[in-house]
């Protein structure tokens, strides 16, 4: 029960990711939901790997930015 419960939580990052992942491609800022929800995968899914966590800080630094861009933007 254990393997099948890691299994769906790492499906359900994946698609969290992906969503995650086209909103960026699109263009679209990511929101304060979807920044936590990377924190959440970073904290709760011990099953990630280098690439994942590596992409998850990506996620959080984009954030980052985007907040700075849409400050100076008011300015």
């Amino acid at each position: 029960m254990v393997e099948v419960k890691k299994t769906l939580l790492s499906l359900e990052n994946a698609v969290t990711i992906e969503r995650i992942g086209q909103k960026l491609s699109s263009g679209e800022s990511i929101d304060a939901s979807d920044y936590l929800e990377v924190v959440e995968i970073t904290i709760y899914d011990e099953g990630a790997t280098v690439t994942e966590d590596v992409l998850l800080k990506s996620l959080s630094k984009v954030r980052e930015l985007q907040e700075i861009v849409a400050r100076l933007k008011t300015d």
